[in-house]
């Protein structure tokens, strides 16, 4: 826009990258069959609405996010209650609530009867029962909730507010959202992250919008930069590190243990020195690319 690009010339660009972002969405998911739970191909089916809203202002923009909430809850609260035996699953006491938070069980809400029928309509090995993780293809709608809150964030950032004004407007918003959300985990809708409740939508949003708003203060009013390129060397190549893990953080680990020794990811804590290590290969590869301004673009 500050180039002086023409409205339309932007959508057609934001229509190629939300096209881009679902076919590596696509190509990234664990699943056997067709299926658009990755988050990529989440972003992607939600991104054009979002496009669509910068410039709007904080008053449309939450408007529009409240009523996607709103709408969601409804839907599922409208959706007859069904018993997951009936399709054969056994839930676990964490996938299963009673009484009015029953229509947010796993494999028998709303989203799950929606990819009965919508993921059925492909060719498949088989024909799709449920995902095995609870992920649905309508996440991306209360997702795109999430998504607003963003571009609300965003232009706040970028508004002529004084800088501890924007941190402290983004402090209020994010309690306000985390205190929402927790309301609503306790009274209409269980917070479940897997389904994307409209509770855990407002009540994660939140916390991020907390932590944009801790690391602005830090480094863009405070001026402490010197923790940060780390981080800044992730945020030029995230597209890059994100497709990188799926294929090869497995084969990374192996190799690892190959030549380091079998025990070397054993122990308590194992899990999380195999994660780091692999994070730290691929975060040297993007600090290779960064030093050498090679930057993958959607």
């Amino acid at each position: 826009a500050a180039a002086g690009e023409a409205r339309r010339t932007q959508l057609r660009h934001a229509m190629r990258r939300s096209a881009v972002l679902i076919g590596l969405g696509l190509v990234l998911s664990h699943a056997p069959s067709f299926a658009l739970t990755n988050v990529l191909a989440q972003i992607g089916l939600g991104y054009m609405a979002a496009v669509v809203l910068v410039g709007r202002g904080a008053r449309v923009q939450l408007t529009v996010a409240a009523a996607i909430i709103i709408v969601y809850w409804l839907a599922f609260a409208a959706y007859p209650v069904s018993d997951a035996s009936t399709l054969g699953i056994k839930l676990a006491p964490r996938e299963s609530f009673p009484g009015f938070f029953a229509h947010w069980n796993n494999h028998t809400n709303l989203a799950a009867a929606f990819d009965r029928w919508f993921l059925n309509l492909f060719p498949r090995d088989a024909p799709h029962v449920f995902n095995p993780s609870g992920t649905q293809t309508l996440n991306f709608m209360p997702s795109l909730a999430t998504m607003i809150f963003g571009v609300v964030a965003g232009e706040v950032l970028r508004s002529a507010r004084p800088p501890p004004a924007r941190a402290a407007w983004l402090a209020v918003f994010g309690g306000a959202c985390v205190a929402l959300g927790l309301l609503a985990d306790l009274t209409v809708c269980p917070i479940v992250k897997r389904i994307w409740t409209p509770s855990w939508t407002l009540y994660s949003g939140g916390i991020v919008v907390w932590l944009l708003a801790i690391v602005y203060w830090l480094v863009d009013v405070r001026g402490w930069r010197r923790w940060t390129p780390p981080l800044v060397v992730v945020g030029m190549t995230c597209i890059v590190i994100y497709v990188l893990s799926f294929p090869l953080s497995p084969w990374l680990a192996e190799t690892m243990r190959l030549h380091l020794g079998q025990q070397i990811f054993a122990g308590l804590y194992g899990p999380i020195v195999e994660r780091g290590s692999v994070l730290l290969v691929f975060w040297l590869l993007c600090w290779w690319m960064y030093r050498r301004k090679l930057f993958v673009r959607i």
